[in-house]
């Protein structure tokens, strides 16, 4: 039996966090999870003991959460984010 890695374990609990976030529509929660989810993504990707066949399992749970989320994101919520300024982490 293969172990998991931790980089693996840390994106499934942050995108079940985020999952968690969007059901109960805290928005905040669903954005901040997001970036998380990302930088494991990172992490998971750099890691030399991936398991690349969980790895992919885990992109296709995601990529479903972000069209659930992309369907229910409110309006209003999409455009305050997309109006917001940018993170310092993300100004080159």
């Amino acid at each position: 039996m293969k172990l998991v890695s931790a980089s693996l374990v840390n994106v499934k609990r942050a995108r079940r966090e985020m999952e968690r976030a969007f059901a109960q529509g805290d928005w905040e929660a669903v954005k901040r999870w997001d970036g998380l989810v990302g930088e494991g993504l990172d992490q998971a990707f750099d890691d030399p003991s991936r398991d690349n066949v969980s790895l992919v399992d885990e992109l296709e749970k995601i990529l479903g959460l972000y069209a659930q989320i992309c369907i229910g994101l409110p309006e209003q919520t999409a455009q305050q984010w997309l109006n917001a300024e940018p993170a310092k982490r993300d100004v080159l």
